[in-house]
């Protein structure tokens, strides 16, 4: 039972902390940058747990998802008191690799 709770769990926090990161090839350098990385990195989170949940129902997934659609979806939402805050954590953790010239302003060292 433990490895059925556990592994699942870990699964999400690592996913929470591994897809901010891998959008942050993608998205700009900026504080915009990071409120997209942030809302895509919710949805894409949101899918992954549903689709993770899906995964465990088994055989009876089927069943769920055309009793009720929204399920997994519900579910993959009340596990983001798992994945939520490792990954608002993540997003905030980005600006840390950054160089100083994305932080400032045009002209702010005079040179334009």
């Amino acid at each position: 039972m433990t490895v059925d709770l556990l592994l699942p769990a870990l699964l999400l926090v690592a996913l929470g902390w591994v897809v901010p990161w891998a959008l942050a090839r993608i998205t700009p350098r900026s504080i915009p940058g990071l409120a997209l990385n942030a809302g895509a990195s919710v949805v894409i989170l949101l899918g992954l747990g549903a689709a993770l949940f899906a995964w465990l129902y088994g055989p009876a997934a089927g069943l769920v998802w055309r009793e009720a659609p929204g399920a997994f979806v519900l579910l993959s939402a009340r596990a983001a008191l798992l994945w939520g805050p490792i990954a608002a954590l993540s997003v905030a953790n980005l600006p840390r690799g950054w160089p100083a010239a994305d932080w400032e302003a045009p002209g702010a060292r005079g040179d334009g």
